[in-house]
């Protein structure tokens, strides 16, 4: 729950209207109501900003006729994607490393890891900190998974991948597999 005034400064956005006004969500335009923050980027939702129930809307330049609050960003969609992270996304909580994890020889794990079952993790990786591995993952050899990503259940990450920082990587995914292509010969 942050005001108006609050979420501005997070989202750097200017702030035309209530800055007491109280925000929850982030929601669509369609389906924003009371409490919650939407964006308008198009002449569609532009022209429909007072028939929104939303406490604020995000747009990109000031439009004297509404009575609605509005944020100024130079980027409404940045922005919105901003008050998305800051209203929803919730604290990293550590839940520890499974016992039956696979762990290769020379392996690094790093701090407040969360590896749940049935991960593998071969030779010579480095792990970040605070790294979610789901069940099922698969890791080979010399790869190196950056801080604060979330690898999701079922992935396969070949060996000698890098994988960068704040990263999620939806289940099923296989990283470093030859490619589709082919040579006639």
């Amino acid at each position: 729950m942050l005001t108006l005034s609050q979420l501005a400064q997070l989202i750097g956005a200017e702030l035309v209207g209530d800055p007491e006004a109280v925000v929850t969500r982030a929601q669509p335009f369609e389906s924003a109501g009371a409490g919650d923050v939407t964006f308008a980027t198009d002449a569609a939702y532009l022209t429909r900003l007072d028939e929104s129930a939303a406490t604020a809307i995000i747009v990109k330049s000031a439009i004297p006729s509404t009575r609605s609050n509005l944020l100024i960003a130079p980027s409404p969609k940045l922005a919105f994607t901003r008050a998305l992270q800051i209203l929803h996304s919730e604290p990293y909580r550590p839940h520890g490393v499974s016992a039956d994890l696979i762990l290769g020889e020379g392996t690094v794990l790093g701090e407040e890891a969360s590896i749940h079952p049935r991960v593998t993790v071969g030779s010579n990786a480095k792990i970040g900190d605070r790294v979610t591995l789901h069940s099922g993952v698969v890791i080979g050899n010399r790869c190196g998974i950056g801080d604060d990503t979330v690898v999701h259940a079922n992935v396969s990450i070949y060996d000698d991948c890098q994988i960068g920082r704040r990263v999620i990587v939806h289940s099923g995914t296989v990283i470093g597999s030859d490619g589709f292509g082919f040579v006639v010969d």
